[in-house]
């Protein structure tokens, strides 16, 4: 009996500590995706994800906030441009050209899927602070791509104007078969 007294007591004692520490883990998880300064492998690819779903809801602001989460280079080379693309475009929807500009301009040149549309925007970027003649290199090599190819004649040719390079330019109209 006189050892019951005390076990039980005891176990009370371990139970509420336990508790405590487990609520104090759960909250420090929640607020900074760590507990007692260990990150689960999971965190990186969680905040990608959250990124990227916010993303297709065009929550730009979001998408943002939870890719900030995100080490670049923590990911693999292919999610590295689909960040630099997601980023950079949700700056551009939210208004800031110049975070826009930084994730951009590196994907504009390069070969990857999102290669041509950062081509797209960081040329209408260019386009838009009026600096004309990078933005005409940048729509140039957007002439054959199937998605751009249709636009780019209106930005060129607007460019082409102010700049004051007229080009009188006749192509015959052929008969229909």
């Amino acid at each position: 009996r006189v050892a019951a007294g005390i076990v039980v007591p005891l176990i009370s004692v371990i139970s509420a500590a336990l508790t405590v520490a487990c609520i104090f883990s759960l909250f420090s998880f929640l607020t900074t995706g760590a507990v007692l300064g260990w990150s689960p492998p999971f965190r990186v690819p969680a905040y990608f994800q959250l990124g990227k779903y916010n993303f297709r809801k065009k929550r730009y602001k979001d998408v943002i906030h939870w890719l900030d989460e995100v080490d670049v280079n923590d990911l693999p080379a292919a999610e590295q441009d689909e960040y630099h693309f997601k980023k950079g475009y949700s700056y551009l929807e939210s208004g800031d050209q110049e975070k826009a500009s930084s994730h951009l301009s590196g994907l504009a040149s390069g070969d990857s899927r999102y290669g041509p549309p950062a081509n797209y925007y960081y040329s209408h970027i260019l386009y838009s602070q009026k600096k004309y003649e990078s933005a005409l290199l940048g729509f140039r090599k957007l002439i054959p791509d199937p998605n751009f190819g249709p636009i780019v004649p209106y930005y060129i040719s607007h460019i082409l104007f102010l700049q004051g390079k007229y080009v009188r330019r006749v192509t015959p109209r052929l008969p229909e078969p």
